[in-house]
């Protein structure tokens, strides 16, 4: 789980919570580039019943 909190200097309000369950032991899928491609389990076939994966695209220090 990723979090980002930000706030300014024009209010406040009341906060917030998080709560997760960790389901079985799936890794993260992480790429890391300028370019790249990402695509579901099995693709281009089904995908499992109660799947849960987490995908993280990330690119280098000073590229956009």
């Amino acid at each position: 789980m990723l979090v980002y909190f930000h706030t300014d200097n024009m209010s406040t309000d009341k906060g917030w919570s998080a709560t997760w369950n960790a389901k079985k032991d799936t890794p993260a899928v992480n790429q890391l580039g300028t370019n790249g491609e990402m695509s579901s389990p099995n693709y281009p076939g089904e995908y499992d019943r109660f799947l849960e994966q987490m995908y993280y695209a990330t690119s280098p220090e000073n590229t956009s």
